[in-house]
């Protein structure tokens, strides 16, 4: 259930008039999610939400489905005007945002913070993360230095959703996988990302790893990461045995009993 709004608050669906006030509010706060949020808005505002004080937007929030997967989400872009911090409108509109996503029926919902301390500033995010935080999200996942040298990635996650059954087992797909693509992760530098999909032939073999790691390596990467789901025990395996390690996993994300494996490999 959605918290009662104070007196003069509202909380509605974006519509394209309130986007350039959005875009305000996400800039205050993050240059790179302002620029990932313009292009995003371009193309929907599905699930996307802003709060109002007596008609002014003052805060944004959303929401997007994680595609295969049985009803899990991640929280997008969740801003409050400076102007208005310090009142508690934002752990409202982030329980009214829960609360949408409970009605939805999603079962757990994961959101990105960063770690960076500014120079002047200091943690900029202790704010969103202690807010997050009260609101029963638990860190699932640390990246070390993702960003850069300087910031890790930390996943929280929130189970939105009793599991319906509590005994859980993993059947192990032996399906291998063939590599399609390794770019640089946006917002990050010189992090990569290596993509698989599954094939019914043979599969990328420890020659095809290799060769991505030396790519990366000629273009002066640091980190390469990888996933998988839990069940993908042979393309895990693959991963591992070419210098991988597992960083950690984002619990239940496919389903409940099927973990996101998340797997790194320095460079440097």
């Amino acid at each position: 259930m959605s918290p009662q709004l104070p007196t003069g608050i509202d909380f509605r669906p974006m519509s394209p008039q309130d986007v350039g006030a959005v875009l305000d509010i996400i800039a205050q706060n993050d240059e790179d999610d302002f620029e990932q949020a313009q292009q995003s808005f371009r193309d929907s505002l599905d699930d996307q939400f802003v709060m109002t004080a007596q008609g002014a937007v003052v805060g944004t929030t959303g929401a997007a489905y994680a595609e295969g997967t049985d009803e899990t989400y991640w929280l997008s872009w969740t801003y409050l005007d400076e102007v208005y911090r310090g009142r508690g409108l934002g752990t409202v509109m982030l329980e009214t945002m829960l609360g949408r996503l409970r009605e939805s029926k999603a079962r757990k919902v994961f959101v990105n913070m960063s770690d960076y301390v500014d120079p002047e500033r200091g943690p900029i995010y202790q704010d969103a993360l202690q807010a997050y935080q009260r609101a029963g999200f638990v860190e699932e996942l640390k990246h070390l230095e993702y960003y850069d040298r300087n910031e890790s990635l930390i996943v929280l996650g929130l189970r939105l959703k009793d599991p319906e059954n509590s005994e859980q087992f993993v059947t192990p797909d032996q399906r291998a996988g063939v590599i399609v693509d390794c770019d640089e992760i946006s917002d990050t530098e010189d992090a990569y990302l290596i993509d698989w999909e599954y094939t019914e032939g043979a599969g990328s073999t420890d020659e095809d790893i290799q060769k991505y790691v030396k790519k990366v390596a000629k273009w002066e990467g640091r980190i390469i990461f990888a996933g998988a789901c839990a069940e993908a025990t042979r393309v895990i395996s693959l991963f591992r045995n070419n210098g991988f390690v597992e960083e950690g996993r984002l619990s239940d994300f496919y389903e409940d009993g099927l973990d996101d494996v998340h797997l790194r490999y320095d460079l440097t």
